[in-house]
Protein backbone atom coordinates (compact mmCIF):
# COMPACT_ATOMS: atom_id res chain seq x y z
CA UNK A 1 0.00 0.00 0.00
CA UNK A 2 1.38 2.99 -0.97
CA UNK A 3 0.44 6.42 0.35
CA UNK A 4 1.13 9.44 -1.73
CA UNK A 5 3.06 12.22 -0.20
CA UNK A 6 1.54 15.06 0.30
CA UNK A 7 2.29 18.11 -2.37
CA UNK A 8 4.19 21.06 -1.24
CA UNK A 9 1.87 24.35 -2.17
CA UNK A 10 3.05 26.60 -4.50
CA UNK A 11 3.47 30.23 -3.43
CA UNK A 12 1.35 32.15 -5.29
CA UNK A 13 2.69 35.32 -6.60
CA UNK A 14 0.33 38.33 -7.61
CA UNK A 15 1.45 39.92 -10.60
CA UNK A 16 1.89 44.09 -9.72
CA UNK A 17 0.80 46.29 -12.59
CA UNK A 18 2.52 49.60 -13.66
CA UNK A 19 0.84 52.68 -13.02
CA UNK A 20 0.32 53.29 -16.66
CA UNK A 21 -1.68 50.60 -16.55
CA UNK A 22 -3.80 51.53 -13.63
CA UNK A 23 -4.03 54.56 -15.37
CA UNK A 24 -5.35 53.35 -18.77
CA UNK A 25 -7.57 50.77 -16.66
CA UNK A 26 -9.41 53.64 -14.67
CA UNK A 27 -9.30 55.72 -18.25
CA UNK A 28 -11.54 52.46 -19.91
CA UNK A 29 -14.33 52.63 -17.12
CA UNK A 30 -15.02 56.31 -17.47
CA UNK A 31 -16.63 57.51 -20.39
CA UNK A 32 -15.77 61.49 -19.82
CA UNK A 33 -12.35 60.52 -19.63
CA UNK A 34 -12.26 58.26 -22.77
CA UNK A 35 -14.45 61.07 -24.61
CA UNK A 36 -11.76 63.85 -23.12
CA UNK A 37 -8.47 61.51 -24.74
CA UNK A 38 -10.23 60.56 -27.93
CA UNK A 39 -10.96 65.11 -28.25
CA UNK A 40 -7.05 65.13 -27.65
CA UNK A 41 -5.96 62.65 -29.43
CA UNK A 42 -7.94 63.88 -32.51
CA UNK A 43 -6.80 67.57 -31.51
CA UNK A 44 -3.08 66.52 -32.10
CA UNK A 45 -3.76 64.82 -35.14
CA UNK A 46 -5.93 68.03 -36.60
CA UNK A 47 -2.96 70.39 -36.12
CA UNK A 48 0.02 67.78 -37.36
CA UNK A 49 -1.67 67.14 -40.35
CA UNK A 50 -3.33 70.77 -41.13
CA UNK A 51 -0.72 72.00 -43.27
CA UNK A 52 -1.66 69.00 -46.12
CA UNK A 53 -5.29 69.89 -46.18
CA UNK A 54 -5.54 73.23 -44.74
CA UNK A 55 -8.55 74.62 -46.48
CA UNK A 56 -7.36 78.40 -47.15
CA UNK A 57 -4.10 79.91 -46.99
CA UNK A 58 -4.06 81.25 -43.42
CA UNK A 59 -2.07 84.47 -44.22
CA UNK A 60 -4.07 85.58 -47.01
CA UNK A 61 -6.04 89.55 -46.27
CA UNK A 62 -9.15 90.27 -48.51
CA UNK A 63 -10.67 93.26 -47.55
CA UNK A 64 -13.90 92.50 -49.24
CA UNK A 65 -14.85 89.94 -46.92
CA UNK A 66 -13.63 91.26 -43.35
CA UNK A 67 -15.43 90.21 -39.83
CA UNK A 68 -17.79 87.90 -42.49
CA UNK A 69 -19.81 85.18 -40.35
CA UNK A 70 -19.44 81.68 -40.41
CA UNK A 71 -20.44 80.39 -44.15
CA UNK A 72 -19.81 77.43 -46.06
CA UNK A 73 -16.92 78.80 -47.40
CA UNK A 74 -15.72 80.14 -44.10
CA UNK A 75 -16.73 77.94 -41.25
CA UNK A 76 -15.09 80.09 -38.51
CA UNK A 77 -15.75 82.84 -40.33
CA UNK A 78 -13.00 85.80 -41.16
CA UNK A 79 -11.35 88.28 -38.76
CA UNK A 80 -10.95 92.23 -39.29
CA UNK A 81 -7.95 91.71 -41.98
CA UNK A 82 -10.41 89.29 -43.90
CA UNK A 83 -8.37 86.08 -43.07
CA UNK A 84 -10.52 82.30 -42.69
CA UNK A 85 -10.69 81.77 -39.35
CA UNK A 86 -10.95 78.35 -39.67
CA UNK A 87 -7.43 77.56 -41.28
CA UNK A 88 -5.99 80.29 -38.88
CA UNK A 89 -6.98 77.97 -35.92
CA UNK A 90 -5.99 74.71 -37.77
CA UNK A 91 -2.39 76.10 -37.86
CA UNK A 92 -2.53 77.97 -34.26
CA UNK A 93 -3.32 74.47 -32.86
CA UNK A 94 0.57 73.35 -33.91
CA UNK A 95 2.22 76.25 -31.95
CA UNK A 96 -0.39 75.31 -28.99
CA UNK A 97 0.89 71.88 -28.56
CA UNK A 98 4.43 72.93 -28.98
CA UNK A 99 3.99 75.43 -26.18
CA UNK A 100 1.69 73.25 -24.18
CA UNK A 101 4.25 70.14 -24.25
CA UNK A 102 7.55 72.24 -23.13
CA UNK A 103 5.72 73.73 -20.43
CA UNK A 104 4.97 70.76 -19.10
CA UNK A 105 8.21 69.80 -19.08
CA UNK A 106 9.67 72.50 -17.76
CA UNK A 107 7.08 72.59 -15.19
CA UNK A 108 7.51 68.99 -14.24
CA UNK A 109 11.44 69.52 -14.02
CA UNK A 110 11.69 72.70 -11.62
CA UNK A 111 8.63 72.06 -10.18
CA UNK A 112 8.59 68.34 -9.04
CA UNK A 113 12.68 68.85 -8.30
CA UNK A 114 12.19 71.54 -6.13
CA UNK A 115 9.21 69.79 -4.49
CA UNK A 116 11.00 66.85 -3.49
CA UNK A 117 14.25 68.94 -2.35
CA UNK A 118 11.82 70.30 0.66
CA UNK A 119 10.23 67.20 1.19
CA UNK A 120 13.37 65.72 1.77
CA UNK A 121 14.59 69.28 3.96
CA UNK A 122 11.58 69.64 5.55
CA UNK A 123 12.48 72.63 8.02
CA UNK A 124 12.48 76.21 7.86
CA UNK A 125 13.97 76.99 4.17
CA UNK A 126 10.75 74.63 3.57
CA UNK A 127 8.62 76.11 5.15
CA UNK A 128 9.94 79.96 4.19
CA UNK A 129 9.65 78.39 0.66
CA UNK A 130 6.14 76.60 1.17
CA UNK A 131 4.75 80.22 2.08
CA UNK A 132 6.04 81.71 -0.95
CA UNK A 133 3.71 79.05 -2.86
CA UNK A 134 0.98 79.55 -1.05
CA UNK A 135 0.92 83.28 -1.63
CA UNK A 136 1.77 82.88 -5.39
CA UNK A 137 -0.73 80.20 -5.73
CA UNK A 138 -3.44 82.62 -4.04
CA UNK A 139 -3.44 85.05 -6.70
CA UNK A 140 -5.60 84.04 -9.65
CA UNK A 141 -3.61 82.22 -13.03
CA UNK A 142 -4.81 84.41 -15.65
CA UNK A 143 -3.99 87.78 -13.33
CA UNK A 144 -0.23 86.01 -12.80
CA UNK A 145 -0.06 85.09 -16.34
CA UNK A 146 -1.13 88.58 -17.75
CA UNK A 147 1.08 90.32 -15.19
CA UNK A 148 4.00 88.36 -16.50
CA UNK A 149 3.79 88.35 -20.01
CA UNK A 150 2.49 91.95 -19.95
CA UNK A 151 6.14 92.81 -18.57
CA UNK A 152 8.47 89.88 -20.43
CA UNK A 153 6.54 90.67 -23.74
CA UNK A 154 4.26 88.20 -25.56
CA UNK A 155 6.88 86.48 -27.73
CA UNK A 156 6.10 82.48 -27.88
CA UNK A 157 9.05 81.54 -25.88
CA UNK A 158 8.05 84.02 -23.23
CA UNK A 159 4.70 82.41 -23.18
CA UNK A 160 6.14 79.07 -22.80
CA UNK A 161 8.66 80.16 -19.98
CA UNK A 162 6.00 81.58 -18.77
CA UNK A 163 3.11 78.24 -18.70
CA UNK A 164 5.89 76.13 -17.14
CA UNK A 165 6.72 78.81 -14.36
CA UNK A 166 3.01 79.40 -13.53
CA UNK A 167 2.27 75.31 -13.76
CA UNK A 168 5.76 74.95 -11.84
CA UNK A 169 4.30 76.65 -8.68
CA UNK A 170 1.50 73.67 -8.40
CA UNK A 171 3.83 70.60 -9.03
CA UNK A 172 5.79 72.05 -5.97
CA UNK A 173 3.02 71.33 -3.73
CA UNK A 174 2.21 67.98 -5.33
CA UNK A 175 5.81 66.64 -5.70
CA UNK A 176 6.09 67.97 -1.92
CA UNK A 177 3.27 65.80 -0.84
CA UNK A 178 4.29 62.78 -2.30
CA UNK A 179 7.95 63.13 -0.94
CA UNK A 180 6.18 63.57 2.40
CA UNK A 181 4.67 60.30 2.39
CA UNK A 182 7.79 58.22 1.65
CA UNK A 183 10.06 60.00 3.16
CA UNK A 184 9.37 57.71 6.39
CA UNK A 185 9.05 54.41 4.94
CA UNK A 186 11.46 51.73 5.48
CA UNK A 187 13.36 52.15 2.27
CA UNK A 188 14.26 55.91 3.37
CA UNK A 189 15.12 55.05 6.78
CA UNK A 190 17.32 52.35 5.40
CA UNK A 191 19.14 54.53 3.00
CA UNK A 192 19.65 56.89 5.48
CA UNK A 193 20.77 54.49 8.57
CA UNK A 194 23.45 53.01 5.47
CA UNK A 195 24.88 56.37 5.37
CA UNK A 196 23.85 57.62 1.64
CA UNK A 197 23.77 60.89 0.50
CA UNK A 198 20.57 62.63 0.16
CA UNK A 199 21.18 62.92 -3.36
CA UNK A 200 21.55 59.60 -3.59
CA UNK A 201 18.28 58.71 -2.00
CA UNK A 202 16.21 61.99 -3.95
CA UNK A 203 17.27 60.18 -7.16
CA UNK A 204 17.12 56.63 -6.26
CA UNK A 205 14.13 56.38 -3.96
CA UNK A 206 11.89 59.41 -3.69
CA UNK A 207 12.34 60.57 -7.53
CA UNK A 208 10.70 56.75 -8.42
CA UNK A 209 8.34 56.72 -6.03
CA UNK A 210 6.77 60.34 -6.87
CA UNK A 211 7.14 59.15 -10.80
CA UNK A 212 4.94 56.45 -9.60
CA UNK A 213 2.26 58.67 -7.66
CA UNK A 214 2.51 61.00 -10.67
CA UNK A 215 1.37 58.31 -13.23
CA UNK A 216 -1.05 56.81 -11.20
Amino acid sequence: MTVASPTAEQPTTVKRRSPLAETWENLRRSWAGVLGLTLIILHILIAVTSPYWIPKDPFEMNAEIRNELPSAEHPFGTDKLGRDVFSRSMLGGRVTIVVTLIAIVIAMFWGGLLGIVLGLLNGRVDELIMRLVDALLSIPWLLLLLIIISVMGTKMWVQTLTFGFTYGILTIRVARAATLDFVTDEFILAARARGERKRTICYQGTVAQCSGCAAG
